[in-house]
């Protein structure tokens, strides 16, 4: 049956191939592209290479390399791909159904006297966020991710028809998980939280993309269309950590995988991830991660050395 719940597109994408299937995944490697669907599936828009693109009520997003967007039942969807390399993707489809039954669960689970965090869907369906966001940065998109190893190595859905149960579990939780940032914003209105948490996640986005280089919080302000106080105050809210100590452990965390390559000095990775001197970066390093970066390498070193015999006799 774990067939029935994958298709692989590598070339042709047949133009009425639909894009409203239940309990589907899609694994395409494509370079031109252009579908529009105007009855969509539930549905998580996952990158794994490349950049994609996609059109609903108005709004256009891109979806690169490492990033997801999630898609709401019955959208107005328009998406293509326009590229000289194949852009490689997977797109989960769930079953509204079972994410419906999933909230009912949950929701008959919650105090009756308390407001439930969930979005409830009625008979025709729910609502979930549509933004774009960075895959190992949430516990949806850890789950995406991980499955996607998967994908492409066995070509097959890890656990066949309880995968989508278990996806609509994790869907409906980091909705939850997402009601509660927002819920904890400092605006009367909810439509105001909600415009709040979108602005401030394009903001951390902004911070994952552009960490290389020398960001400023007034750019990122303007980026984001709020003052600098403002972009301050409710990025803490949101995340529990200012937008400069974000993008402090953003660069610590690409420092990291840059000091597991020999061939870098660690006054190369300290100008890379945009330090401007060794000191200040293995100042910061050893505050964040208790050790220095030559230690860390070390570290890692003697542990990369350890695991290669067993690495040498399962081959």
């Amino acid at each position: 049956m774990e067939g029935d719940y994958l298709t692989k597109v590598q070339s042709d994408f047949h133009p009425g191939f639909p894009l409203n299937h239940r309990n589907k995944v899609i694994h395409t490697t494509l370079k031109q592209f252009e579908k529009y669907e105007p009855d969509s599936g539930l549905s998580m828009k996952f990158c794994l290479d490349g950049k994609e693109h996609y059109r609903m009520n108005g709004s256009q997003h891109e979806v690169t390399s490492g990033k997801f967007l999630l898609v709401n039942r019955r959208r107005d969807l328009h998406c293509w791909i326009d590229s000289e390399k194949a852009v490689e993707g997977i797109c989960y489809y769930v079953d509204e159904e079972i994410v419906k039954d999933v909230i009912q669960t949950m929701n008959r689970n919650i105090d009756s006297s308390l407001v439930s965090p969930f979005h409830r869907m009625d008979s025709a369906g729910g609502e979930f966020r549509e933004i774009v966001l960075t895959a190992r940065r949430s516990l949806l998109g850890n789950f995406l991710a991980d499955s996607a190893i998967v994908i492409r190595r066995d070509s097959s859905i890890p656990g066949g028809s309880d995968f989508f149960y278990r996806l609509a579990e994790i869907l409906v939780a980091e909705n939850h998980r997402i009601s509660a940032q927002v819920n904890g914003i400092e605006a009367e209105k909810k439509s105001t939280r909600e415009e709040l948490f979108r602005r401030v996640t394009k903001a951390r986005e902004w911070i994952e993309d552009c960490q290389l280089s020398q960001v400023t919080i007034s750019e990122l302000a303007r980026e984001c269309c709020l003052s600098e106080y403002h972009l301050h105050r409710t990025f803490r809210q949101v995340f529990g950590i200012s937008p400069h100590q974000y993008l402090i452990s953003c660069r610590i965390e690409t420092a990291k995988i840059l000091l597991q390559k020999e061939n870098l000095r660690v006054l190369d990775v300290a100008h890379q991830t945009g330090f401007s001197d060794i000191h200040t970066f293995s100042k910061t390093f050893r505050k964040k991660t208790g050790v220095a970066p030559g230690k860390w390498r070390n570290s890692f070193a003697d542990l990369a050395g350890k695991d290669k015999p067993n690495r040498e006799a399962q081959a």
